[in-house]
């Protein structure tokens, strides 16, 4: 079975496609360790594929150079508007979303973590409380938090 150059217009065949990409990066890019995933993947994945995406696709009236494929609109039932403004309408209104004068803000800085790091080792910052894995680091005469969602440094508030 060969995919013509028109895959990506039949939709079905789109979302095999995704999958076994996603079973692929799994097999080839989970480590080091010996695993039989990657002989799995062409047997468990990739040859059954092959042939399901007869079933699936339209291939058989596309040619190297001219796609077939004539996909259908999505199908929906009388009264859809209806449902979606009804379920529109039902849904609380949302917060306002608050105004804030951003032009006095000082500038904002991150120092990634890795680089403070770099710095305490070099002396150029140091921990207020060197007893404490999490104290605040002094640095250019800043005082900065590491902010862990962020992954950084940020000047204490």
């Amino acid at each position: 079975m060969q995919i013509p150059p028109c895959w990506y217009r039949h939709d079905p065949v789109v979302e095999e496609l995704s999958a076994l990409m996603a079973a692929w990066t799994d097999a080839y890019y989970r480590g080091d360790e010996y695993r039989d995933d990657l002989t799995a993947w062409h047997t468990q994945w990739f040859r059954p594929l092959m042939v399901r995406i007869r079933d699936i696709s339209d291939f058989d009236s596309c040619t190297h150079d001219r796609c077939a494929h004539r996909p259908l609109p999505p199908a929906t039932l009388a009264g859809i508007e209806e449902f979606v403004d009804a379920d529109v309408d039902a849904r609380p209104e949302p917060s306002p979303t608050p105004v804030v004068d951003v032009s006095a803000a000082e500038e904002v800085r991150t120092i990634p973590a890795n680089d403070m790091d770099m710095a305490i080792d070099s002396g150029l910052a140091e921990p207020l409380d060197p007893a404490d894995p999490d104290s605040p680091v002094s640095f250019e005469g800043i005082e900065w938090t590491f902010n862990a969602r962020m992954g950084a440094w940020v000047p204490s508030t």
